[in-house]
């Protein structure tokens, strides 16, 4: 088994006609997240797909069950890879964070947002430090644009306009959620808990309270001008004065113009 939730388990499996190794994700017919799953999933494969998302293959249905057949990515995740090697140096994080902003490009400009980023449902296609390249899973938080409110996902994760009733699902939570995961990978904390010991109660308040990353010479001395530049680009407490995905890819440190 490659992982298990609530309502089903993550196989390893095999194309019979070739023998290439694939991912085969059982979930429950009582799976709440299934049609988000599935309607983000086909509206991509219908648009193309992109390298770096994680692709459905196919998928069948029996009585208790659904069948998503989808790429098997070797590498793990980026949460483990963190645990295991500590913060990204710059340039690796650099053109980590390139593939996740085109991956969203793409999903903003066929109306998908993502809604659930973070360092667990980004999968690195090689173990290898350094020779990494990534794939974004699980969308079963995903929107179909301004059709849900935004209150799903991970709260560790969320925009400050997240927890705001009312509010419509939009592409700068992505956004915000890409400036908290390359806080970590430079860092090496999450910016709203620094000591890795806050609740997620604790994290919320703090969101909402102050939504700005801390960017102390303490924490971030190592760090260039102008990545801390993007870390604030990203994530700006106004989602209006946040940088859209294509906007973000030609920032100067994504460009290595620093």
């Amino acid at each position: 088994i490659l992982g298990e939730g609530a309502y089903g388990k993550v196989h390893p499996a095999r194309v019979k006609s070739t023998g290439e190794k694939v991912c085969l994700d059982c979930l429950m017919h009582l799976c709440a997240d299934m049609q988000s799953e599935t309607d983000a999933l086909v509206r991509i494969y219908d648009n193309g797909g992109h390298p770096n998302i994680s692709g459905l293959r196919d998928m069948y249905e029996d009585n208790n069950h659904y069948y998503l057949i989808l790429d098997l990515i070797p590498g793990g995740e980026m949460f483990d890879h963190l645990i295991k090697y500590g913060q990204y140096s710059e340039e690796d994080a650099s053109r980590l964070v390139q593939e996740i902003l085109s991956a969203l490009a793409f999903l903003h400009n066929i109306g998908v947002v993502h809604a659930d980023l973070k360092p667990e449902n980004i999968l690195l296609c090689s173990k290898k430090k350094g020779a990494e390249t990534v794939k974004i899973i699980d969308f079963g938080c995903a929107k179909i644009r301004q059709t849900i409110p935004a209150s799903t996902g991970t709260r560790a994760y969320w925009a400050p306009e997240a927890f705001q009733k009312d509010v419509q699902t939009t592409e700068a939570i992505d956004i915000w959620s890409v400036g908290v995961i390359l806080y970590i990978m430079l860092v090496g904390a999450h910016p709203f808990d620094i000591k890795g010991i806050a609740s997620d109660e604790e994290i919320e308040e703090r969101i909402k309270k102050r939504p700005i990353p801390p960017m102390s010479p303490a924490l971030t001395s190592h760090l260039t001008p102008s990545a801390r530049d993007f870390i604030k680009c990203l994530m700006a407490a106004d989602p209006n004065d946040r940088l859209t995905a294509l906007a973000a890819l030609q920032h100067p440190w994504i460009r290595g113009e620093t």
